[in-house]
């Protein structure tokens, strides 16, 4: 061998030491990636497959076997027996909607796949699985499994969670339905007999029935008082309904604060009498006008007139102020007595519904303690605030103060002009009246006929529709309420037949609940009235009707 031979030879050796030890190097640096890989796979929160181009799983990470509760080995033979796998909406998923086999087929990305597993034990799993293609040398699929068993558990208990509040919402609107219906029914079932409780006293009264005498006289008060009472309670407990629901809308008109406390004190003026107590009014010099609703304002100070009169002993005085801060643009109207008073720590509770402070006291006073929630509830519809001053012994103050823009005042606008007094007409009319109530009916044919009045009566509304095409009267007077046909399908019938079309019409109903008034104006009455209605107001909306 020479020595060019040698010397190549030797150079061949040293490259190849250098080239295994190059490859060496590779080996070890590729190992501690390797490592490095399976280190970052065994730790990752997520489950990591590599399937093959068939489907077969070559490689699981740890999260994968703890998340699906399965061996490396089990899955790599694709053991699935005794599992059940489900779609989101809880039905069989077959296993060509796995992420898996849809990027196999579709070669590409699969992303966020939701199944649900069910285990040999019975329990349930989620994942959402994501599947990849990936081309090396062959190609292989990498999914990832995330378990989201926590998210679909929490979406599961907001569901139910919503599906309860649906429940108790469907309930409570039912019960919301149930109590209107209840309500209607008590305020009809009431009604209806204090008509007639009311108007045959009113008829006493005027002695339509014959003479009667003083003692009768005095009994008929307290008859007409008791009617009066049970009715203003009543009224009280659906005006607190419907307040409280929301139902209420005031009618803002402008006001007389002398007219107003004129008829306040007017209406609470008996009941001082029979105590002797002494009634005082103070209006403030120029304060007059003011914007309000005169039905709740009525019923504001009447409230508040009614319960110093009950609760101030005989020979006491009670009082009504009238006062304004110009600067502050505020009205009030101030109700004082000389009465028991109230404790400081019962004032706030004292505006509670259904609030007596003492047992003993309602027994002595009566009442069912809505007067002043009432008060407190209609005075905030109108934007106003409530205050008492009162000490046991000491009397009460209680004053409410309301917005009060001076250009309402100052502009001295005209009050709304008083219910028109009756005229006898010149020809009798002719008038069609129907309700289901006996005594009601008796007592407005009675009464009407007195009045000179040709009447029809019926007590269904088919026989109401019959009277009023046969005798095509001057005016219709219609109950609501009625068995088969109700009066709104007659006022309707009615208004669609061209022969009888033009019959004024007055409905009248014991409901008296929110929406009747426009349910019955749409349908085609002239007039509404909730009963119980007055002789002269029946009369004289008849009067009125047969003028126009």
């Amino acid at each position: 061998m020479d020595t060019t031979t040698s010397e190549t030879l030797d150079q061949l050796r040293a490259e190849n030491q250098l080239l295994r030890a190059q490859i060496a190097a590779l080996e070890a640096s590729q190992r501690t990636r390797d490592q490095q890989l399976s280190a970052i796979l065994a730790v990752l929160p997520v489950g990591v497959a590599i399937l093959d181009s068939a489907g077969a799983v070559s490689y699981i990470n740890p999260s994968l076997e703890h998340i699906l509760d399965l061996s490396g080995d089990r899955l790599r033979a694709g053991d699935h027996h005794g599992r059940t796998y489900l779609r989101p909406d809880g039905t069989p998923m077959p296993s060509a909607e796995f992420a898996s086999m849809r990027a196999i087929q579709e070669q590409h990305m699969v992303d966020n796949v939701e199944i649900g597993i069910v285990t040999e034990t019975g329990r349930k799993i989620w994942v959402s699985v994501s599947a990849t293609p990936v081309h090396i040398s062959d190609w292989s699929i990498v999914t990832v499994t995330t378990d989201i068993s926590d998210r679909k558990r929490a979406e599961h208990a907001v569901r139910a969670h919503a599906e309860a509040i649906s429940r108790t919402n469907a309930e409570l609107t039912r019960a919301l339905q149930l109590k209107d219906e209840f309500l209607a029914m008590i305020s009809h079932e009431l009604r209806t007999p204090l008509t007639v409780i009311l108007g045959v006293t009113e008829a006493l009264y005027a002695e339509i029935y014959g003479p009667i005498s003083a003692q009768q006289r005095q009994a008929l008060g307290s008859v007409e008082q008791s009617g009066k009472h049970l009715l203003a309670i009543l009224a009280d407990i659906l005006d607190l309904v419907y307040i409280e629901a929301g139902q209420e809308i005031l009618d803002l008109q402008p006001l007389s604060a002398q007219t107003l406390c004129q008829l306040a004190l007017q209406l609470v003026e008996t009941a001082a009498q029979q105590k002797d107590i002494h009634l005082r009014r103070s209006l403030e010099q120029g304060v007059d006008w003011l914007r309000a609703d005169e039905r709740r304002m009525t019923q504001i100070l009447v409230n508040l007139l009614d319960n110093a009169v009950k609760f101030t002993p005989a020979g006491g005085t009670v009082g009504l102020e009238v006062g304004a801060d110009r600067r502050r643009e505020i009205i009030q109207f101030t109700v004082w007595d000389t009465g028991i008073g109230i404790a400081d720590a019962d004032h706030e509770r004292l505006f509670e519904p259904f609030t007596q402070l003492d047992g003993q006291l309602s027994r002595q006073y009566g009442g069912v303690g809505l007067g002043l929630a009432l008060v407190r509830r209609l005075v905030d519809l109108h934007g106003g605030s409530i205050h008492l001053e009162s000490s046991l012994g000491q009397g009460s103050r209680f004053t409410i103060s309301l917005p009060w823009p001076v250009e309402v005042n100052e502009a001295r606008m005209q009050a709304p002009a008083l219910w028109p007094h009756f005229h006898a007409w010149a020809t009798p009319p002719r008038v069609v009246i129907a309700d289901d109530h006996e005594f009601t009916l008796d007592f407005y044919r009675e009464v009407l006929a007195q009045h000179g009045c040709a009447v029809a009566v019926a007590r269904t509304g088919e026989e109401a529709l019959a009277q009023v095409q046969a005798t095509r009267p001057d005016v219709a007077v219609l109950d609501i309420q009625m068995p088969m046909m109700d009066g709104l399908s007659v006022i309707k019938r009615i208004r669609a037949d061209p022969a009888v079309a033009r019959v004024p019409i007055i409905a009248l109903t014991a409901l008296a609940m929110p929406g009747d008034r426009e349910r019955c104006l749409a349908a085609g009455a002239n007039v509404y009235l909730a009963k119980p209605v007055g002789l002269r107001a029946l009369v004289e909306e008849i009067a009125a009707l047969l003028a126009s």
